[in-house]
């Protein structure tokens, strides 16, 4: 996984969820693109979203590939 990009979220930072993943030992970048790791971090960020009171926001993850063998997961927050 190259890079890791957070679109349409409201309320929270990049930094923020970053943090949330971090403290729960899920990263992403510079790893082995793992599907599991991805679905783990879409349910920590849905739990973090609806603890700063955006219940009900699905999180929609996105896999591109870019160039040399490197993959960019896109989270996409839709209410």
């Amino acid at each position: 996984v190259r890079t890791v990009e957070f679109k349409n979220f409201r309320g929270v930072s990049a930094q923020e969820i970053v943090e949330r993943l971090n403290d729960r030992d899920i990263q992403l970048v510079e790893r082995p693109y793992n599907p599991r790791s991805v679905e783990t971090a879409q349910g920590i960020v849905e739990e973090f979203l609806k603890e700063k009171g955006q219940a009900g926001t699905r999180v929609k993850p996105t896999i591109t590939s870019i160039p040399r063998h490197s993959v960019r997961v896109t989270f996409t927050a839709a209410p």
